[in-house]
């Protein structure tokens, strides 16, 4: 069975077995038979006020664009244009908060899951979640959270992505059908988060694909 990378940057090959991650507004140039995610990523918040939602909403319904993402929440430092490395903070956070929500809601109504980016804003992630009604997946990418944050998202419906650099107690405590695996811009082969993965929750790559099989289907239908 073929291994299954749910968020990847990685353009070449034109794989049915990813999912290649379009950072919007960058070109959206689908290969055929490949499958993407389109989102506006939370430290473009500067570019806002540019944005063409339309032009958004048509990339996002394009039959090849199986989520809406990566967007989301960041607190953490991020390394600027001018080298400051300042926190973001005040009206980037508000516009943060905005870019997201507009996201989310127009996945909800393309009936499409949300490709989730997160630094040090789990609690707000959860709690938006829980109040906000939604029925469309949720899926953290990249976490590298501890196993408490891990199984509170998945009470909450998460699904949970890991990479190569992961809390590896989490990745093991997370039930078996919330599990995905990615290799982000990491450059590191599928193939070996797979092994890594297996090798942690003891089992075989043999199980975990076939399970994973099962979980990328419920998520993305394919």
């Amino acid at each position: 069975m073929e291994l299954f990378d749910i968020h990847t940057h990685t353009l070449e090959g034109g794989s049915s077995q990813k999912l290649v991650n379009i950072r919007y507004p960058a070109s959206f140039a689908p290969v055929a038979g490949g499958w993407y995610s389109v989102g506006v990523h939370p430290w473009d918040v500067e570019q806002e006020a540019d944005l063409d939602w339309e032009a958004f909403r048509l990339c996002a319904v394009h039959p090849q664009v199986l989520a809406v993402g990566e967007c989301g929440l960041d607190k953490g430092v991020r390394d600027g244009e001018d080298g400051s490395g300042k926190s973001m903070q005040g009206e980037m956070w508000e516009a943060q908060l905005r870019l997201f929500l507009r996201q989310v809601h127009i996945a909800e109504e393309l009936r499409k899951p949300v490709i989730v980016h997160n630094v040090r804003a789990t609690d707000v992630l959860l709690s938006l979640r829980k109040k906000g009604g939604y029925i469309m997946p949720w899926m953290l990418h990249g976490f590298r959270g501890k196993p408490e944050a891990a199984l509170q998202a998945v009470a909450l419906g998460f699904y949970l992505s890991f990479g190569i650099r992961c809390n590896e107690e989490a990745l093991r405590v997370v039930p078996a059908d919330r599990l995905l695996l990615e290799t982000d811009d990491s450059g590191v082969d599928i193939h070996s988060v797979y092994e890594h993965a297996a090798a942690v929750r003891s089992v075989s790559m043999e199980e975990l694909a076939a399970q994973l099989h099962l979980n990328v289907h419920s998520l993305l239908g394919v």
